[in-house]
């Protein structure tokens, strides 16, 4: 049996925390381009959800 891919409304969300390096524009727009052209955007009460969260994590190691 074949696997059918139909057209899918689709929303890119993007939560950002303590990120600065890249705008929400760019980010959204590279996410989009790695999405078929077949599916569509559909902003409100999309068939599925692209979440991406970024966090900017900064470590130090301080020694005496």
């Amino acid at each position: 049996m074949a696997h059918r891919v139909t057209n899918t409304q689709y929303k890119i969300e993007l939560r950002t925390r303590n990120h600065s390096s890249l705008s929400r524009d760019e980010i959204v727009q590279a996410v989009a381009k790695c999405v078929p052209e077949m599916h569509k955007v559909k902003l409100d009460n999309p068939e599925v959800y692209i979440l991406i969260e970024i966090f900017k994590v900064s470590l130090s190691n301080k020694c005496s």
